[in-house]
């Protein structure tokens, strides 16, 4: 696994790439992409390019889970991040 650090790195990362710093609903989803398709040889091309042409719903779980864990969100604080406690992240896909 990642070190909290590493986790935090991550979060910061991904939360300042999509412009979400302050400001915190109290439900965040993130959602991946996928498909389902038969006998198609293109279909890589229709899941996440980012989860190495995988559906992107493990990828999103796995960053809601480290986002509310609350040695990482103390992290965050010290950067500026500020998450309120209320708010809670949820991985899905769509």
């Amino acid at each position: 696994g990642y070190s909290i650090d590493e986790m935090a790195d991550i979060c910061r990362r991904s939360l300042q790439d999509i412009g979400l710093t302050r400001r915190f609903a109290r439900m965040v989803f993130l959602c991946g992409h996928g498909s389902e398709c038969l006998n198609n040889p293109h279909k890589s091309a229709y899941d996440c390019g980012a989860c190495s042409g995988n559906p992107g719903g493990p990828n999103a779980r796995a960053l809601a889970a480290m986002m509310n864990d609350v040695r990482v969100r103390s992290k965050l604080a010290h950067i500026g991040i500020d998450i309120p406690i209320t708010t809670v992240f949820v991985g899905a896909q769509h």
